[in-house]
């Protein structure tokens, strides 16, 4: 299964970069200071789910404030940016210059994680089964720091139990110099049942084992 992400991952790269160039391209042609403004993306979006990518327009000024600009079906931008004229015409400008973020990007990119989603859905429950516990997949794919580093969280939890920033440990890891999987469950979890929980990731997982 991490065999499988890896080549989505692979896959997604290219199309990722040559869309970061374009949605730079598109900008610079709107925003005349270029050092007022990073742009960031494309990214997927997590709140909807595989539906949506979008892009980020960030001005460092204070009192910045989060716009959320629907361009086109599936893509958006969020501009955030001090509350002033200026910051409002570039908003407005850009709107209608992304409007020409051609949509093969937009297809490739959500058909892909489509994909992703569902190598998601097949580890979560082959590890679950194994585990007898609930647990939760989740990846950095579809952002900017997944070039450098792809982190996985492999979150375990028993019936009733939630994981709160204070309540958690790690029950072990896998990595290397661009992948790294880390075990996260509750810290009172017995040395025990994160040692299976290690060999679990390891045969299903990391080596592609079937239950």
């Amino acid at each position: 299964m991490l065999k499988e992400m890896l080549e989505i991952k692979k896959e997604m790269e290219p199309i990722i970069h040559e869309a970061n160039v374009k949605l730079n391209v598109i900008a610079r042609e709107v925003i005349i200071r270029r050092r007022e403004y990073e742009i960031y993306g494309p990214m997927i979006d997590r709140i909807y789910l595989d539906n949506a990518i979008y892009v980020k327009v960030m001005s460092g000024g204070r009192d910045a404030k989060s716009d959320k600009v629907d361009i086109k079906n599936g893509f958006y931008m969020v501009f955030v940016a001090p509350e002033k004229g200026s910051s409002e015409e570039i908003k407005t400008k850009l709107k209608i210059a992304y409007e020409n973020f051609e949509d093969r990007f937009i297809r490739d990119l959500i058909r892909l994680y489509q994909r992703f989603k569902e190598i998601i859905s097949k580890t979560q429950a082959t590890l679950s089964k194994a585990s007898q516990m609930n647990v939760v997949v989740e990846t950095n794919l579809g952002e900017a720091t997944s070039v450098f580093k792809f982190n996985i969280n492999i979150k375990y939890t028993k019936e009733g139990q939630k994981l709160e920033r204070d309540n958690v440990k790690s029950a072990g890891s896998f990595r290397d110099t661009k992948t790294y999987i880390n075990l996260i469950v509750e810290k009172n979890t017995d040395s025990k049942i994160c040692e299976k929980l290690l060999n679990d990731v390891e045969r299903y997982f990391v080596g592609g084992g079937t239950l």
